[in-house]
């Protein structure tokens, strides 16, 4: 089994010379964290995100609640 984000981690951390920059440059966001609730220490690809991308950002807009909305 191919674990996709722990592979782009890898590839994204091998020496300079095996992998090409651009390359690297690519698979950059899809490494990003933009985790709001949780550490931002954590990272895609790596210990227990292995198996997860973390780079999904979603705006106020495609939410399936109003965000302006202040019912408590």
């Amino acid at each position: 089994m191919l674990v996709l984000p722990w592979f782009y981690r890898l590839l994204y951390e091998a020496h300079e010379n095996s992998v090409p920059a651009s390359f690297k440059a690519i698979i950059k966001p899809l490494l990003s964290n933009n985790l709001v609730l949780g550490p931002k220490a954590e990272r895609a690809g790596s210990e227990k995100y292995k198996n997860y991308f973390l780079c999904l950002d979603i705006g106020d807009e495609d939410l399936p609640w109003d965000t302006a909305e202040t019912d408590w």
